[in-house]
């Protein structure tokens, strides 16, 4: 009986602590991502659309910048749904799909320091911090540092993805060309 007794204890204790978890998350998490996210909007609005989109243009004509600099300024400012309409936008069709990775690479490792990026990556950066925590070391430490490690990884998945979509679009190119010259005689 004293088995099955504390088998139930364990079990209620369980849901207690997810159920304390999920309320700590709603009075602290949520509120500070509604007032940040508001916060950003409000930016955006300030600062003028039109000029956002104009500068963000001028970022995409270099690599470094396009993989890096964009994705984050836009990541911040429009969160990470928000980074690929505009992306879609203002990119040039042959570097969509490296701004898209480099924008998906950056989502989780900047939720330390950016929450309303990609809220539901909270989650997953407040599982790793509360280890870190009851390890002694401070969290904030962590999420500087996983914020700077992405930027290099952005940079390098950007680049690695733009040069194998040239390569591929290049051999689809030629073998549509063999195709039509072949249809031609």
């Amino acid at each position: 009986m004293d088995a099955i007794a504390n088998a139930a204890t364990w079990f209620i204790g369980l849901f207690s602590a997810a159920g304390d978890t999920w309320w700590g998350l709603t009075t602290a998490i949520v509120p500070l991502l509604m007032v940040f996210l508001t916060f950003m909007n409000a930016l955006t609005i300030f600062i003028g659309e039109e000029r956002v989109e104009r500068w963000a243009d001028k970022l995409t004509k270099y690599a470094v910048l396009r993989y890096t600099v964009l994705p984050i300024m836009v990541c911040v400012l429009l969160t990470g749904s928000g980074s690929t309409p505009i992306g879609m936008k203002i990119v040039p069709n042959k570097y969509k799909g490296a701004y898209i990775d480099a924008v998906m690479t950056f989502l989780h490792p900047s939720a330390g320091l950016f929450p309303h990026v990609h809220a539901s990556e909270i989650f997953v950066y407040m599982g790793i911090a509360t280890g870190i925590t009851t390890l002694g070391l401070p969290a904030g430490n962590f999420a500087v540092r996983a914020f700077l490690s992405v930027i290099p990884i952005m940079l390098i998945r950007g680049i690695i993805t733009e040069k194998l979509f040239n390569l591929i679009y290049k051999r689809n190119q030629e073998k549509l060309a063999a195709a039509s010259q072949a249809v031609a005689k």
